[in-house]
């Protein structure tokens, strides 16, 4: 993907120049309650390994939670001994 698909600042002018992409480690997703978790690795203008959790109704994402940290470690090095 490349910026010209996303914005990196999640809303603004749209940068050039750079490619960007992102890497789903863990994905689980509970049907009876429609809520679903991911691990990621996003990498753009920074490499960033965060957490998603969402809630879902209907066809609509109703609940977004996101946690992020940047960080220059690669995805293994940064989960270590806790890789799920």
């Amino acid at each position: 993907m490349t910026v010209a698909d996303r914005s990196d600042d999640g809303g603004g002018p749209k940068k050039t120049g750079y490619d960007q992409r992102t890497v789903w480690h863990t994905v689980v997703f509970d049907q009876e309650p429609q809520i679903g978790v991911v691990e990621y690795t996003y990498e753009g203008t920074h490499r960033y390994h965060g957490v998603v959790l969402i809630r879902i109704s209907g066809k609509e994402i109703t609940h977004w939670r996101e946690y992020q940290h940047i960080s220059p470690l690669a995805w293994e090095e940064f989960v270590g001994v806790t890789k799920l």
